[in-house]
């Protein structure tokens, strides 16, 4: 026969319940949610902001108040090392270059910060467009306020389209 059980310790239900199988002899042993071995260890040290992946993230330029918004599944380190190479080569299709060759001035890569992570597809390029409608002077600029808006839920339209 079951003379004891062992409860979760949670505040007023798990009492409660001990008080309702005491005239039955049962006892109950209480058990924390979190212990001391869950607190003081911890196997996995937590990514550097750039490290990570799903970042919404901003650029400046060193020489004007220009900035740069844009989001990447990826790692923020590769991307801006993309950057920096397009940069160098002078490749016309990247914002942060032709601003580099127009104007001369130099991009502040050490000042690049992540503004927001998600690793939500949808959710990215929303973020991306409502820091970029935040920004005085973007580098980037949508075709209409909700350019990136439409962008994304016309793309999750279309895959939800062709699953079907």
């Amino acid at each position: 026969m079951l003379t004891g059980i062992v409860l979760l310790l949670l505040q007023c239900t798990s009492e409660t319940i001990s008080r309702i199988l005491q005239p039955y002899n049962i006892r109950v042993a209480h058990k924390p949610t979190t212990t001391l071995r869950h607190l003081l260890t911890n196997v996995k040290d937590r990514d550097e902001p750039r490290n990570r992946q799903g970042a919404v993230y901003k650029i400046k330029c060193s020489d004007c108040l220009a900035s740069y918004i844009c989001e990447t599944d990826r790692n923020l380190n590769i991307r801006l090392s993309e950057y920096k190479l397009a940069t160098r080569n002078g490749d016309a299709s990247n914002h942060i270059a032709v601003h580099h060759q127009l104007t001369n001035h130099n991009i502040d890569w050490d000042s690049a910060q992540c503004l927001s992570y998600s690793t939500n597809y949808v959710q990215r390029p929303t973020l991306e467009s409502w820091y970029t409608n935040l920004e005085q002077t973007p580098l980037k600029q949508m075709s209409t306020p909700t350019g990136a808006l439409q962008t994304a839920y016309t793309r999750r339209r279309r895959n939800r389209q062709t699953k079907f």
